[in-house]
């Protein structure tokens, strides 16, 4: 029986093998806490879907939405639909008022969810993934420059 929830950290090597067969491989970085930004649809143990989702206000953001190659047809539609409607409704409860993502040209059923529901192609590009390895190795110093640059208010300097 399917079900949709928030993913486990153990289940981080299930998603790396999801993303590794859409062409993303990733070695290191740290999978610890996934169900603060991960759903998954399950059959049982295994992982039918994953997708990563970002609240924001206005514009929450859902990224590498990701489906077993195994499903497919209306098992496919169900579970697009089934994930998509999850973290719709995670970001809205999180105050988003809008979201966007890529929609990856081998999930028509994905494309086609999000059109019946208002949504809209604004341009074209490429999905970049890049390693944030350095940047965390200096964090305290990138973030101590941030926290300078702002004043008790929180407004920017000029």
């Amino acid at each position: 029986m399917m079900n949709v929830g928030w993913a486990r950290d153990e289940e981080a090597g299930q998603i790396q093998a999801l993303l590794a067969a859409d062409g993303l491989f990733l070695e290191g970085g740290d999978w610890r806490g996934l169900g603060k930004t991960w759903l998954c649809v399950r059959d049982g143990e295994k992982i039918l879907a994953c997708i990563a989702y970002h609240p924001g206000i206005p514009f929450a953001r859902l990224d590498y939405l990701s489906i077993d190659r195994d499903v497919a047809g209306l098992s496919k539609a169900r579970v697009v639909r089934s994930i998509l409607e999850a973290a719709f409704a995670v970001c809205a409860l999180h105050g988003s008022s809008f979201v966007s993502g890529v929609v990856p040209y081998d999930l028509p059923d994905y494309a086609e969810f999000l059109r019946k529901r208002g949504g809209q192609q604004i341009n074209e590009g490429f999905i970049f993934v890049a390693s944030l390895s350095d940047v965390l190795k200096r964090r305290n110093e990138v973030y101590g420059r941030l926290k300078n640059n702002h004043d008790d208010e929180g407004r920017a300097h000029s």
